[in-house]
């Protein structure tokens, strides 16, 4: 999502929330207007479009899911790519917090713990995946001989 958020400037988030700021007074909307700004912003497709055609489909789409949605919490689900997304976007917070309370480094992302627990688990299991990986590689490298006592057959016994 940092990477969607980069593609907008001070002037057009300004524009954009002078705009809508009539419309929906809350920041959690303001929020999603701008992220759907620059979803939009970031598709090739809307190269064909002005900043203020942008703008407006961007409030339609907001408006839309408000009179949806509004006084809702819909679930959104994680699939396994998103989570292996927000994984990596972790990984500096996970090598940073060894050791701090869970609780502490939830509030300060701003997801809640449970959360919190299900992108450190993604991430065990994603350096679990490159030791394997690490490990399987070297084994299939160094230590088989191409010939070697597993892949000759049994000599008999003597004496």
């Amino acid at each position: 999502m940092d990477d969607v958020l980069s593609g907008i400037t001070a002037d057009e988030e300004k524009k954009l929330l002078a705009r809508a700021n009539v419309l929906f007074k809350h920041p959690t909307w303001n929020e999603l207007l701008v992220l759907v700004f620059c979803s939009i912003k970031a598709e090739e497709a809307a190269a064909a479009l002005t900043e203020d055609q942008m703008i407006d489909l961007s409030i339609s789409v907001v408006t839309s899911l408000k009179d949806e949605m509004a006084g809702t919490q819909p679930y959104l689900p994680m699939t396994k790519t998103s989570l292996d997304d927000v994984a990596k976007r972790f990984l500096p917070i996970y090598e940073k917090c060894r050791g701090i309370r869970s609780n502490e480094v939830s509030k300060e992302m701003g997801v809640s713990t449970r959360h919190l627990y299900r992108i450190f688990k993604r991430i065990e299991e994603m350096k679990q995946e490159e030791r394997r990986a690490k490990e399987a590689d070297r084994w299939s490298r160094e230590n088989i001989p191409p010939i070697g006592p597993l892949l000759s057959k049994p000599k008999p016994r003597t004496g």
